[in-house]
């Protein structure tokens, strides 16, 4: 991976990693799956109306040419045997990445572990209380279009939540779904709608926005 161009940023409550991604169409991703969550997010709770909040995202997503295939959530049992999310979340990566994706995912994870500024923002994004929703995932260039492998994390427990990312357990209950999807980004419709994005968010960009370190 060290022939690689890495970069990482957070937008909102998803963490975003991309190799060789130009920065154009690093933006592309970023603005438009901000948009959604905060269009999702007008309209339902993700702590109390997961399932109608999905929905939203998913709808704007496919609406600003995001093409995915569905995916549900499905029940991590063993959650509460693990110290931390982290511990979960790798876990789960190495499920739906290959093993260079994870390493540049593991990177990420690492990164925001050291940098406080792009984990407040997931933090402030992702937190709601005793439940934490958030996503991370790895953005490459498909033959000209952003294609997104995006983990899905939805966790409750019994105390409030003071680190989305790296929460510890504790005593108390876990319940701890996760779900993933590749996504691919018509890059032909989306420019036909980029600035009309950039102009329904503005400044959103700056206030939702930090770049990672890798």
């Amino acid at each position: 991976m060290s022939s690689n161009n890495k970069d990482g940023a957070v937008a909102g409550d998803t963490a975003l990693l991309f190799i060789d991604v130009e920065r154009q169409m690093q933006e592309d991703v970023k603005y438009s799956t901000l948009l959604a969550q905060l269009s999702a997010s007008k309209k339902y709770s993700k702590a109390s109306q997961s399932p109608q909040w999905y929905a939203e995202y998913q709808s704007t997503l496919e609406a600003l040419g995001w093409i995915a295939v569905r995916f549900a959530f499905a029940d991590i049992g063993d959650a509460k045997e693990k110290e931390s999310a982290d511990v979960v979340v790798l876990e789960t990566a190495m499920g739906f990445l290959s093993r260079s994706g994870y390493d540049v995912f593991e990177s990420g994870v690492n990164a925001l572990r050291e940098q406080s500024e792009p984990r407040k923002i997931l933090n402030h994004s992702a937190i709601d209380g005793k439940v934490a929703d958030f996503r991370m995932g790895i953005c490459t260039n498909t033959e000209g279009n952003a294609s997104l492998q995006l983990g899905y994390f939805h966790y409750s427990v019994s105390k409030d939540v003071d680190d989305a990312m790296f929460f510890k357990w504790g005593d108390g209950d876990v319940k701890f779904t996760q779900g993933n999807q590749t996504m691919v980004l018509n890059s032909n419709i989306y420019a036909q709608i980029r600035d009309a994005v950039i102009e329904k968010l503005g400044s959103a960009i700056q206030e939702y926005i930090r770049d990672i370190e890798l």
